[in-house]
């Protein structure tokens, strides 16, 4: 895979970089653990 698999969007001023095959679905984003040493969970819906 390379930068053209991939599309960037930006929620909330936070950059994401989603591939291209993924782009119609939808995804509920949600930050997991403490303030900085938590991570991004990502849920198809």
């Amino acid at each position: 895979m390379n930068e053209e698999d991939f599309v960037k969007d930006e929620i909330e001023g936070i950059p994401f970089f989603i591939r291209k095959d993924l782009v119609n679905k939808s995804y509920e984003i949600n930050w997991i653990g403490f303030w900085v040493f938590g991570n991004f969970n990502v849920i198809e819906m």
